[in-house]
């Protein structure tokens, strides 16, 4: 059932909507999203 015939045209309208309006708001933000800190190269 997961294949390209078979997707409902209103849910992707409502996903790209979604995804647009978290890249938008993510790319405008005056803050950076915080990070986990990596460790450094060689430790453990």
């Amino acid at each position: 059932m997961d294949v390209f015939e078979r997707i409902q045209e209103e849910e992707m309208k409502q996903a790209s909507a979604m995804m647009a309006f978290f890249v938008y708001n993510a790319a405008t933000r005056d803050a950076k999203f915080p990070r986990k800190l990596l460790p450094a190269p060689g430790s453990r």
